[in-house]
């Protein structure tokens, strides 16, 4: 899992004091297999849009918000890291009484990462807040582990998930997934390293 990410947008459009504020904290998780396979998921988010203070001709703030995530999987994780993106919508209308009509929808059109797109309804914000949080995983790495002996069977492979801001083989921020090599003495005297998955990752 990587460290949370988050942001935050302010406004002080339609304010005599305080302030609109617009955020969004997002987690993700990124793992691979031993396959090289990865997948990146938004595992959870913490969010906030508000109005505060006092405001010109004392008219209602009207806030409308609207949130939409897209992951993603890539076959070949070494080459091609997997990618995530958030989408939080947050704007605000000036109106009497809050009576006016007001909303905001997050969409990835044809499930592009490209997006996302924010959509208003309910007439023209006076502010808007929209936040894009976004997440490249770090390639999958892969060891092959050392081969043993003739017949024998070599040190075991693994399959490692880097995590950023973290360091330190096999302590934490690493996703492993493990495999079980074995050497083959071939008449000729050549071998071959075989790998077998023996079991899936874990954090």
């Amino acid at each position: 899992m990587h460290p949370s990410e988050s942001k935050t947008q302010t406004g002080t459009v339609g304010h005599t004091s305080g302030f609109h504020a617009s955020s969004r904290q997002a987690t993700f998780t990124c793992t691979c297999n031993t396959s090289c396979y990865q997948t990146c998921d938004v595992q959870s988010t913490s969010t906030d849009c508000s109005d505060t203070g006092g405001t010109v001709e004392n008219l209602c703030h009207k806030m409308a918000s609207g949130m939409n995530s897209l992951g993603s999987s890539s076959a070949d994780g070494t080459a091609t890291p997997a990618r995530c993106v958030v989408g939080w919508g947050c704007v605000e209308r000036a109106c009497q009484f809050c009576a006016c009509s007001l909303g905001v929808e997050v969409s990835f059109p044809m499930n592009s990462l490209g997006g996302p797109d924010f959509d208003v309804t309910g007439g023209t914000p006076d502010w808007i807040g929209n936040l894009v949080i976004e997440e490249q995983c770090s390639a999958c790495q892969e060891d092959a582990g050392s081969p043993g002996g003739g017949g024998g069977v070599g040190d075991p492979g693994t399959l490692e998930q880097i995590e950023p801001g973290y360091g330190g083989s096999g302590g934490g921020g690493y996703t492993w997934c493990y495999t079980s090599c074995t050497y083959y003495t071939k008449p000729d005297g050549s071998g071959v390293l075989t790998c077998t998955p023996t079991n899936i990752c874990g954090y």
